[in-house]
């Protein structure tokens, strides 16, 4: 992605959350279901658009492997759906945000749990 598709707004913002064990990029058969039941539908009703795929982290170890590893679980995501249903490679815009947009506080387990997810958003071509 260029860093202009990086940073264009988004049309939509879909709260689908996709959740990751600690230090941890693979797709467990939850996540799968999520991505069929809600990412995939999303991708294909836009198809004239990009959808933009967000890895984020807790804050917990070294930010710059958080930021490799954010851009791992949002890729992992990318070749998940790119392989079962076929969609264009350039199709998903992938971003790893590390720790930076936390959704719920770092002082608990719970809160780092919701942090280390994936976001998805819909941005015009």
């Amino acid at each position: 992605a260029t860093q202009e598709q990086t940073q264009k707004k988004a049309v939509l913002n879909k709260q689908v959350s996709v959740y990751y064990k600690t230090g941890s990029a693979t797709l467990d058969e939850n996540a799968k279901y999520i991505l069929d039941l809600e990412v995939a539908n999303l991708a294909s009703t836009f198809g004239n658009a990009y959808i933009r795929i967000s890895g984020n982290t807790d804050n917990v170890g070294n930010r710059n492997s958080n930021i490799q590893l954010s851009r791992q679980r949002a890729e992992a995501v990318k070749n998940y759906l790119n392989s079962k249903y076929k969609f264009e490679n350039n199709k998903f815009i992938v971003k790893g945000n590390g720790p930076d947009k936390p959704v719920a506080n770092n002082n608990s387990e719970e809160g780092r749990s919701q942090n280390r997810r994936t976001d998805f958003e819909v941005v015009p071509r």
